[in-house]
């Protein structure tokens, strides 16, 4: 392919792509993780159609040793995935590898990092990764019992309760900028362009569409004021039900709308018989998880996780 140590892009080399992500699929399957499959699919059908975003480190052998993967979308930066050959887990490869993919000419930057990486541990993680400026946000799942009764139906101070609708999509991106307002952190973790509007606006088409998973449509509910929407709540389809938005604005807080509405998708949820319904939520952010875990979520055991990201390259002042 190329000398050692330099990257090649994953379409210049697809048989050596297709080769670690096979290795990758081994490796997450010897973690114990059982989406192994459902994660690296999609990437090898990537390469297939020379469409893999994202570079393999060269060794000295002229092998492949290391694949990076990354988003194409957004001008914010790299929101990077790494996986490494056994031989090559050491500290110093994993920091020569980042040295690389941080110089390439011409590409964004690394803005976060996965930290699902075979074989390299938790603290090898935290010491590369932070001394890079990287800060780990911890996130968990969190799910409706099976076994519990939804919440009994709530009519929200003040506002009127209706079904969203696909032209709803300009008021939800106006809302969705509204209610992150003061939330930085949960803003940097998801952001993908630097011009707000245009973030929000990608973010809402990307659930509407059905990119995540398909929209789904009858349980996803809005509270409007003259007109207007305060709050909502969107649901997409993923492996069950996942509630992929919660989000009010801060004019309309501490009126129950989120209880009004979150009672009500799981009502309908309910209704058409899903029996798996889960949320993700940020430990940073606080005031959500207490609204979720005071409505009956409990945490999905094993279903925690961290993202790395670089808070100064999203826009944050400090970590």
């Amino acid at each position: 392919m190329s000398r050692s140590g330099a990257l090649v892009p994953a379409s210049e080399a697809p048989a050596e792509a297709l080769r670690m992500l096979e290795e990758l699929a081994r490796a997450l399957r010897a973690e114990g993780v059982e989406s192994a499959e459902a994660a690296v699919g999609p990437l090898a059908e990537s390469v297939r159609r020379s469409a893999l975003p994202g570079a393999l480190w060269v060794g000295p052998k002229d092998e492949a040793v290391g694949i990076a993967v990354w988003e194409a979308t957004g001008d914010v930066g790299r929101r990077t995935a790494l996986y490494l050959s056994p031989a090559y887990r050491s500290d110093a490869a994993v920091i020569s590898f980042l040295d690389a993919l941080e110089a390439m000419p011409g590409a964004l930057p690394l803005v976060e990092l996965s930290d699902q990486l075979p074989g390299v541990t938790a603290a090898q993680r935290r010491a590369i990764f932070g001394a890079r400026g990287f800060v780990a946000v911890p996130r968990l799942d969190l799910g409706w019992p099976v076994d519990r009764a939804p919440p009994e139906p709530l009519r929200p101070e003040g506002g009127q309760l209706r079904p969203l609708l696909p032209t709803d999509s300009t008021s939800l991106s106006r809302l969705l900028v509204a209610a992150y307002a003061d939330n930085p952190t949960d803003v940097a973790l998801f952001r993908r362009w630097k011009d707000p509007t245009l973030e929000a606006r990608s973010s809402i088409e990307f659930l509407l569409s059905g990119d995540l998973g398909p929209w789904n449509a009858p349980a996803s509910f809005g509270v409007e004021r003259e007109g207007e929407l305060g709050a909502a709540t969107l649901v997409n389809e993923l492996n069950g039900a996942l509630i992929s938005q919660v989000m009010s604005d801060p004019r309309y807080r501490r009126r129950g709308w989120a209880t009004a509405l979150l009672a009500r998708t799981i009502g309908e949820l309910r209704r058409q018989g899903t029996p798996s319904i889960r949320l993700v939520v940020t430990r940073e952010n606080a005031r959500a998880y207490r609204l979720y875990r005071r409505l009956g979520f409990e945490p999905v055991p094993g279903a925690e996780g961290v993202s790395w990201i670089h808070p100064v390259r999203l826009g944050l002042s400090a970590a």
